[in-house]
This record gives structure tokens, C-alpha cells and sequence, in this order.
């Protein structure tokens, strides 16, 4: 999909203008503005349009999973004003805006934030993760949130859940949960359910049954997503933008959804 192709003359977005101190990060290929803690305004980032992130973000509101809330943005990058205003798509189809996709700083101030290439997760990841934890009620909670992010990844075709892609947040007093889920661009093209992360791999059968039965509730997790069908969530993510799905694109995301709720109820045999 291109943003053509799904924009309707209601599509809301967010128009970005680039004042004079936000010009070093224009090459960045995530560019954010100049927001922080002196300003009451989160900081935005930016990447190229793709349907992913939004389908990710439907995902995890079906699940009550926390994940970062994604938009389209609208970037003239020539003009040097003022910045921002709301509108919608058509108004300025015409004014040569370059269309990708926002996403506010999710990142509260009060806690540390660490990305898992900033820790040495060693010969079990998993286990590093949760040794981290300052007591047993928080560990099942973070245990929960690694598998509730696993099966999500696996029902959707994730394939770039590398380290710099999960996050932790810690509180003052140790306490730590994953911190909201980003970054979708890589899924609904992956053909098999082999899934890989810096946490767990998993690539045969033999793999998902002997993580099944280490931990039963992820067997629960992927029956409720060999359910669910993805080219609905999708359809219910682009209704909620103002979207649309575009009909050369409907076919294909049908047959992934069937091809993606087979293979795991293959799994689940």
C-alpha cells in the first residue's frame, strides 16, 4: 500500500513544519522536533507510511496490550514556520506535503527507559529479563508481557523484533514492565511462523510445543489469535483513521489472515 491509495478527503493528519532549530535532524531517518522536558509538547517521531503500524497498534488495543498510538503526518519541508496545526487530508492534497507516519514520545519522565541492545541478555534472555525483576508478583507481570508480545508478533508476521525494538521502563522503586509496543513495519508479509527476537527463537514445531509447555498461558495466547482475523483488524484500524483499505490490497490481506490462523492452529495440534 501507498498513502494514496488509502486517504480519504476526511483522513485526518497532523501537518509538520520544520522551524529553524529542528533542521539537524531532517537526514535522520527518525526524525523527531524539538520537544522535551522544558516543553509541555511530547516529541514526535517519524518514519515512512506503511499500514503495519496501525494494524500493530489495533492489535494490541484488542488485547489491552500498551503500545505506541500512530498518525498520519503531513511534512512540507520547505516552508520554516510556526509549528503544527490539525486538519485533514484535503486540504492540502494539493500543497506538495509529503505523507508518513507520526508517533508521539510514549516515554514518561519519572522512569528509566533501556532498550535490550543496551543489556548484555547473555546465553538466556529470557531468564536475564526477569532476574531483573524485584519480586515474584513482578516477574509473572513481565513474564506475561514477553509472551502476550510473542504471540502478538507471531499471529501478525513480525520480522524485525530486534533488540533496539523492545524497550523497558523501570520505575523509582525497580519495579519494570515492557514499555509500550513500537515499531510494526516488518509484519503481514511473513509466510511461515518461523519467529526470531533477541529474547526466544522459535522455529519448528518442536520449538513452539517445548516453549508450550514451559509456559502453558502461551499456548492460551495463540488459540485466542488462531481466531482472529487480520483483515478485519485491519479494515477496523483504517475506519478509525479514515482510511481505507484499497481493493487491490483486500484479496491479498484475506488470504494472509487465513494462511496465518491455519498455521497456528497447526501448531496448536
Amino acid at each position: 500500500m501507498i498513502y494514496s491509495e488509502c486517504v480519504t478527503n476526511r483522513t485526518p493528519f497532523l501537518e509538520i513544519t520544520y522551524p529553524e532549530i529542528e533542521r539537524q535532524n531532517r537526514t535522520s531517518p527518525f526524525n523527531f522536533f524539538h520537544l522535551n522536558r522544558r516543553n509541555p509538547e511530547r516529541k514526535i517521531f517519524i518514519k515512512s507510511f506503511n499500514e503495519q503500524e496501525f494494524v500493530g497498534e489495533e492489535v494490541c488495543r484488542l488485547r489491552g496490550i500498551r503500545s505506541a498510538h500512530y498518525f498520519l503526518v503531513g511534512i512540507n519541508p520547505n516552508t520554516i514556520l510556526k509549528y503544527t496545526r490539525s486538519n485533514y487530508y484535503g486540504d492540502v492534497r494539493n500543497n506538495n506535503f509529503k505523507f508518513m507516519i507520526g508517533s508521539y514520545d510514549f516515554r514518561d519522565y519519572n522512569k528509566e527507559y533501556f532498550d535490550l541492545s543496551s543489556i548484555d541478555l547473555g546465553d538466556n534472555a529470557l531468564d536475564t529479563i526477569l532476574n531483573m525483576c524485584p519480586n515474584e508478583e513482578n516477574r509473572d507481570e513481565v513474564l506475561n508481557e514477553i509472551l502476550e508480545l510473542m504471540a502478538l508478533d507471531i499471529f501478525m508476521g513480525q520480522e524485525d523484533r530486534c533488540s533496539k525494538n523492545v524497550m523497558i521502563e523501570k520505575d523509582k522503586n525497580g519495579i519494570i514492565h515492557l514499555a509500550p509496543i513500537y515499531d510494526f513495519q516488518y509484519a503481514l508479509k511473513n509466510p511461515s511462523l518461523y519467529y526470531e527476537n533477541d529474547i526466544m527463537s522459535l522455529r519448528d514445531n518442536r520449538d513452539y510445543h517445548r516453549f508450550m509447555d514451559e509456559y502453558s498461558h502461551f499456548r492460551d495466547l495463540l488459540d485466542f489469535y488462531s481466531d482472529e482475523d487480520l483483515y478485519t483488524i485491519t479494515q477496523s484500524a483504517f475506519d478509525k483513521n479514515s482510511m481505507r483499505i484499497p481493493d487491490g490490497h483486500k484479496k491479498y490481506l484475506k488470504q494472509y489472515s487465513n494462511n496465518r490462523r491455519q498455521l497456528i492452529k497447526n501448531i496448536l495440534k
